[in-house]
């Protein structure tokens, strides 16, 4: 009796991971070089105190174990290690393999049946060495999105200082011009799938067609991506 009981729970955990994190299908290889074109800056120690500092001691460490309290007294005694490492990601254009590996805490929501994949919150617990270099690629995207020439000032999902009621704003103030000036507008809405934004599948980052960013050339975040998922919920 508790073997088929386990085994139906198995069956479930790997239903709900299934629908949660649907296959997306590749797109062809970049191929790319091994370094960029530009040379990229070095990582600074202000960047790496900037980037570790922004994580939390408390929070749950990946696949590794490594508790973050004990990377950060790492990092204070050999900060020149951790530099070198993560100079040389940036340089080569290169993601190692053990930091896009997660492992997945499926959180059961209150009230809700066991057997539906919407009745759990995922949580995907990285690596805090990988979150730091995904920390300091970021800033140095926002430095660079920030100069003039960056990003459409119309752009409003994901950046600091702005959200949903801004956009808002700026499509009456259009419609209110266009009602002044007798002219017509065409307003697109798009809806996004909910199931699909549950998980977010990175590619290999191209070059952008209209954007020459700082890693334009660079081969970075998602190739190969793994889940660990775990029998019991946290």
């Amino acid at each position: 009796m508790g073997w088929r009981k386990k085994k139906k729970k198995k069956k479930t955990h790997t239903y709900t991971h299934s629908a949660l994190f649907p296959p997306v299908p590749c797109g062809p290889a970049l191929r790319l070089p091994r370094r960029a074109e530009e040379p990229i800056p070095a990582v600074t120690l202000e960047e790496l105190k900037g980037a570790q500092s922004k994580i939390k001691e408390r929070s749950a460490p990946g696949p590794d174990g490594i508790p973050n309290s004990a990377l950060k007294i790492a990092i204070a005694a050999r900060p020149d290690i951790f530099l070198r490492v993560y100079t040389m990601c940036l340089e080569t254009g290169v993601f190692p393999f053990s930091w896009k590996r997660h492992r997945l805490v499926l959180l059961p929501k209150p009230g809700k049946p066991p057997d539906e994949p919407s009745s759990y919150r995922p949580l995907c617990m990285l690596d805090t060495a990988g979150k730091i270099l995904e920390r300091i690629i970021c800033d140095r995207l926002e430095a660079f999105t920030k100069r003039p020439g960056g990003l459409s000032k119309r752009q409003y999902g994901f950046r600091k200082g702005r959200s949903t009621i801004d956009a808002i704003e700026d499509v009456i103030s259009t419609a209110r011009e266009a009602i002044a000036g007798k002219r017509w507008y065409r307003v697109v809405l798009r809806r996004g799938d909910t199931r699909r934004e549950k998980c977010v599948q990175l590619g290999s980052v191209g070059q952008h067609p209209r954007r020459s960013t700082p890693f334009a050339r660079t081969r970075l975040l998602a190739e190969n991506n793994r889940q660990l998922l775990l029998g019991k919920s946290a």
